[in-house]
């Protein structure tokens, strides 16, 4: 189950959904998040450190409900003030600094209820500047490089933090 943590009701639809009685509880494994700080709500810096709390949020209803959890989508675009040297930053500022330390946590003490995927929104650009290579594949972007050594910490959980 994956739900846009932006929308107000994100944690209420989350919970109906997982309700044993009246929702699909049974039959859902891994609930996740999409979520995208620093590019649809405001940062003081387009590159700066958003706000994961959501990602506490999520981890608490994971041990609530004993399911996996997951960032099933997340990143920083690349149009306007947020270039590519940005975006880069971006995933130092949040991915390395933000998530990792709060999914090392939660593997660490809650291993049933541990994350098990972290997605970046596109490998490629698609005309919305997300991607992390060009759309022809043709040349690798900044950031590219900067996800690609973050990754390797999510390969065993517990991740390293």
């Amino acid at each position: 189950m994956n739900v846009y943590v932006n929308a107000q009701v994100w944690v209420d639809t989350m919970r109906a959904w997982l309700d044993p009685v009246n929702g699909a509880g049974n039959s859902i494994d891994v609930i996740a998040i999409d979520y995208y700080p620093c590019t649809y709500n405001f940062c003081w810096l387009p590159e700066g450190t958003g706000d994961w709390s959501p990602m506490d949020t999520l981890s608490s209803v994971a041990q609530q409900y004993q399911k996996l959890a997951a960032i099933m989508e997340t990143g920083r675009n690349t149009p306007g003030i947020c270039n590519e040297a940005c975006q880069s930053t971006w995933i130092q500022n949040n991915i390395r600094d933000q998530v990792r330390p709060k999914a090392s946590a939660q593997n660490a003490n809650y291993y049933n209820s541990r994350y098990v995927l972290l997605a970046w929104y596109q490998l490629y650009d698609q005309g919305d500047l997300f991607g992390l290579m060009n759309a022809d594949g043709s040349q690798r972007k900044a950031a590219y490089a900067t996800f690609k050594a973050e990754s390797t910490n999510y390969i065993v959980p517990p991740f390293d933090s």
